[in-house]
């Protein structure tokens, strides 16, 4: 029972599996392939993305890093504590003297050794003009001194004058 195909049907048929294969080929093999090759390319941006942001923040952090290290590099202690309290005494005196104050008292405190830092704290009396008392006090608190105010008592020195007497507790904050 073989059956003779006229040339014209063979060739329909065999357009007939071209088409279908062409279909077959479109639909099972290429548009899947196109459809994950276009994830991986959105894989693959989002992953440069993310890779992009990583490495500034990581460059971010190196500079930060740095920074960190010259802050810990100011306040680490380089010194025993007699001659940090010493350089305070020092640093203290040569300021309250370039802003023409009268120092009235000035008393080391013992050193206080907490967690991860010691506090080196001074009780001070100045006399002076009250500008003046600012700016030694804004001096202090500013780098490379650094120094907080922890205690202050402004009272004028008498009826008479407009100068002040002034208590401060000062304190620098090293880490040992």
């Amino acid at each position: 029972m073989t059956t003779h195909f006229s040339r014209r049907e063979r060739n329909v048929f065999i357009v007939c599996l071209g088409v279908i294969g062409v279909y077959v080929l479109n639909n099972f093999v290429y548009t899947p392939i196109k459809e994950r090759s276009e994830w991986l390319d959105k894989q693959i941006q989002n992953s440069q993305k993310e890779w992009l942001s990583a490495s500034r923040t990581i460059h971010k952090s190196k500079a930060v890093q740095q920074k960190y290290r010259q802050w810990l590099d100011s306040y680490r202690q380089k010194q025993s504590d007699g001659e940090v309290m010493s350089s305070v005494l020092t640093e203290i005196e040569s300021t309250a003297a370039s802003n023409n104050l009268n120092i009235a008292d000035l008393k080391p405190n013992k050193p206080k050794g907490l967690n991860h830092y010691k506090e080196f704290s001074v009780s001070l009396v100045l006399e002076g003009d009250f500008i003046k008392v600012m700016e030694f006090i804004f001096i202090l608190q500013k780098s490379p001194y650094d120094y907080f105010v922890d205690e202050a008592d402004i009272s004028r020195k008498s009826q008479r004058t407009n100068e002040l007497r002034c208590r401060f507790r000062l304190t620098k904050v090293l880490i040992p």
